[in-house]
């Protein structure tokens, strides 16, 4: 299932053993060299020092908030070396640029993510000047991303050159209707 990036941020934080509200969701913590939610920063109630939730002790992201076994799932930064880089690198996904064969096409608002992976499948894109008086947003799929960088975020996009874009058939062209292939090209 698909889950909008913005139910990530300032979120409530549920404890089974506890039954109840033990703390907040900060923001999660995205890996830009995979995409993927490692974990989320958070605030507990009894504490007063930052704490991150591992992607592992995740039971379960409602609407409500992020579910967790018990308090105890929650560790200090410093407790999480193999965590420790990610952490250093501090990436944030919403308000990078957008980039399709490397023009700035906008910023990206929201992304979607997988809650049974935690990985980021979708992103949602506010086109910039004149664009966004066609469109109020643009979305692009994971596989469409090229390259993942500090200021932005580059797509597959069409080569269509600008000149291409803006000319039109006059005639609708005919299609053609063979289907036929040979047994080599089906199993491509």
């Amino acid at each position: 299932m698909l889950f909008l990036s913005t139910k990530l941020y300032n979120v409530p934080l549920f404890s089974i053993r506890s039954g109840g509200r033990i703390g907040t969701v900060i923001e999660p913590i995205i890996n830009p060299h995979n995409l993927h939610i490692d974990g989320f920063y958070c605030e507990a109630v009894n504490s007063q020092n930052a704490q991150i939730l591992l992607d592992i002790n995740v039971r379960d992201i409602s609407t409500r908030g992020i579910i967790i076994d018990d308090h105890a799932d929650l560790s200090t930064p410093d407790e999480l070396v193999r965590l420790q880089p990610v952490i250093d690198l501090n990436f944030s996904l919403v308000e990078k640029s957008a980039l399709v064969n490397k023009k700035k096409i906008g910023k990206i608002t929201h992304f979607a993510i997988d809650t049974d992976s935690l990985f980021i499948q979708k992103f949602y894109v506010q086109p910039r000047g004149w664009q966004s008086l066609k469109t109020d947003s643009l979305t692009f799929d994971r596989l469409s991303v090229v390259e993942v960088t500090d200021k932005a975020v580059s797509f597959k996009g069409p080569e269509v050159k600008d000149s291409q874009a803006l000319r039109l058939p006059a005639q609708p062209q005919k299609l053609e209707t063979d289907y036929s292939a040979s047994a080599s090209t089906i199993s491509e």
